[in-house]
């Protein structure tokens, strides 16, 4: 982690090399890039406009809703 990153209490990985194959292997067009990303699989569930203003709750309480779905 970088020192900004630990002094501002970032605590989410940060990815910044390999910045063109990361940015074309997932249609990144700006920086920062958000992505949703299942903890146990590692699959991308959503990313940038779908994580902005209210489509992120949506989301964020889909991806939730499923994964509890998935445990029962």
């Amino acid at each position: 982690m970088t020192k900004y990153a630990t002094d501002n209490k970032m605590a989410w990985d940060h990815v910044y090399e390999g910045v063109d194959a990361y940015a074309e292997a997932y249609g990144v067009t700006g920086i920062p890039a958000a992505f949703l990303i299942d903890a146990d699989t590692g699959k991308i569930l959503a990313m940038e406009d779908d994580l902005r203003g209210e489509n992120l709750l949506k989301k964020v309480e889909t991806a939730v809703k499923k994964k509890a779905a998935k445990k029962d």
